[in-house]
């Protein structure tokens, strides 16, 4: 009679990179009479992608100040970047108005080897004097 089973083993973990990762098949708890003879072929496991993360960026419908602080996060953890279109420029996390009217800022993660890029998030508010 066979019991037990088989043991598999990889170095890929859950926050592994997209690579080619060994698998090692071994006889782990197997038991059986001794006229079964065990072949165990290793293999391997691919890695496609990342895992997927999000943004979450709110800003004011309205704004009549000159700076803002952006303050989107993504679900990872990852630094966001930003870019801006209209009345407005931005460095790192500063938003500086620049005169009147639509502002579109778009919030961006790119990923990392563990992580796909998040999609892109795009707030508009209207700078009124």
């Amino acid at each position: 009679m066979l019991t037990g089973a088989p043991s598999l083993s990889t170095t890929a973990t859950v926050n592994s990179p997209a690579s080619v990762y060994p698998i090692t098949a071994t006889g782990g708890t197997l038991v059986a009479p001794s006229t079964y003879i065990f072949s165990f072929a290793s293999g391997s496991l691919t890695v496609n992608g990342g895992a997927a993360q999000t943004i979450t960026f709110t800003l004011p419908t309205s704004v009549s100040y000159a700076q803002l602080t952006l303050t989107a996060h993504s679900t990872s953890g990852l630094a966001v970047s930003y870019a801006v279109t209209g009345p407005a420029s931005v460095t790192g996390s500063t938003l500086t108005l620049t005169g009147t009217g639509t502002v579109m800022v778009t919030a961006s993660q790119s990923g990392n080897a563990t992580l796909a890029p998040a999609a892109n998030v795009v707030q508009s508010f209207t700078v009124t004097p």
